[in-house]
């Protein structure tokens, strides 16, 4: 039987998109405030212009597919943190939880399990 080359990335009961089989979503935490959504994640790599899709977030709000900007583009703000902007405004608790990809996959955004498809 053949394994398919994609899947459909499921959260919050909602069937965002196909996304390829090696891709490796990103665990983060966040904080919002007012409609600025600062992201922590470790050694990002992200520079300020990248779009990127949000797969999971405490606040559904957030979420790819519900936020009316299906790729947000980031700001840069440090080597860990990123920022982007939403729609809606609310307040989010430091350490809330974010899953994302780039919309460019970077290498570590691909997972490196040879018995996954290439």
């Amino acid at each position: 039987m053949p394994i398919p080359s994609s899947r459909t990335q499921n959260t919050n009961n909602l069937s965002l998109e196909t996304l390829p089989d090696r891709v490796k979503p990103i665990a983060a935490t966040y904080v919002r405030t007012s409609t600025t959504v600062t992201v922590t994640s470790t050694a990002h790599g992200l520079p300020t212009g990248r779009e990127i899709k949000v797969l999971s977030a405490a606040d559904a709000g957030l979420v790819s597919g519900n936020f009316p900007i299906n790729w947000p583009t980031i700001t840069s703000t440090g080597a860990d943190t990123f920022t982007f902007t939403t729609a809606s405004t609310g307040t989010a608790t430091a350490g809330s939880s974010i899953s994302y990809i780039g919309k460019n996959l970077d290498s570590d955004q691909i997972d490196s399990d040879p018995s996954l498809p290439a």
